[in-house]
């Protein structure tokens, strides 16, 4: 089965909190056998591109699925 990379995107004004580990948490629960890597947060970045207004890398995630589709649903699962 193909491995897929998600990029996870912050708001630039991001701070961590124990609530947003736990909502994190949860997420990446709910991936179940899907999840290949559940990857690390980002500490420092830079762009290359256009990454979306008002964001930032906020870490990586690899999971296996597939096809792009169904790796893409992954992605928009309720965090």
């Amino acid at each position: 089965m193909p491995t897929y990379l998600i990029t996870n995107r912050v708001p630039e004004d991001f701070t961590p909190s124990p609530e947003a580990f736990a909502a994190w948490t949860a997420w990446f629960d709910s991936l179940g056998d899907a999840v290949a890597d559940r990857g690390n947060p980002a500490f420092a970045a830079t762009t290359a591109g256009n990454c979306g207004p008002g964001t930032m890398l906020g870490g990586y995630t690899l999971i296996t699925a597939d096809d792009l589709d169904a790796a893409a649903g992954w992605s928009r699962t309720t965090r």
